[in-house]
């Protein structure tokens, strides 16, 4: 009993608790890349299945990082060490890139150098559709400016739009209980802040 409770103990080391070891950061300017300053999802049972942990790994740490106009993502994932299979019992770790690879249907960019020669095409984003409203906030001493975009199936950049719709999907399901992607609609009117 004590050999197995030993052994017990040795593999949930490499079990990681997915919302403690999943961190978003939104990418602004190049720097916000090496910042600290992230956030955890809120849920992690639609990706990462009911139990939400994510096995094989020590000291794991997933990073999925977005540009904060374009939504081009950057996966960093990071652990100290792989389980043995002499532990495992044949089980594999999970690939985390697989898993979300099947939700996130764009391009996943794995290397930091080239997530940050994307940056320079960043600056040159401009959001989809029709200005609607605006607004700014001032908070802290500083001020920020936030805008409302209309777009339907007649916005001449829709199918530019329908790409984007499919970079903002994958977010969703860490944030919103029982969310599913869409059918796009040619009746569909869509907002976006």
């Amino acid at each position: 009993m004590g050999v197995e409770n030993s052994l017990s103990s040795i593999i949930n080391e490499y079990e990681a608790d997915a919302l403690g070891v999943v961190h978003f950061k939104l990418i602004r300017e190049k720097e916000d890349l090496d910042s600290d300053e992230s956030f955890n999802p809120d849920m992690t049972h639609q990706v990462f299945g009911e139990s939400e942990t994510i096995f094989g790994y020590k000291d794991l740490d997933v990073t999925i990082a977005y540009m904060a106009g374009s939504l081009s993502t950057f996966i960093d994932i990071r652990y100290s060490e792989k389980i043995p299979r002499s532990l495992s019992n044949g089980a594999e770790p999970d690939d985390i890139y697989k898993i979300l690879k099947k939700f996130y249907t764009q391009e996943l960019i794995t290397s930091k150098a080239r997530f940050l020669e994307t940056f320079q095409e960043e600056l040159m984003f401009k959001p989809f559709g029709q200005l609607k409203s605006g607004y700014t906030i001032k908070s802290d001493g500083k001020s920020r400016e936030f805008v409302v975009h209309f777009v339907d199936y007649a916005s001449p950049d829709f199918e530019a739009f329908s790409s984007y719709l499919t970079r903002m999907e994958p977010f969703v399901l860490f944030f919103v209980d029982g969310s599913s992607f869409i059918d796009l609609d040619d009746r569909w009117n869509f907002y976006v802040l």
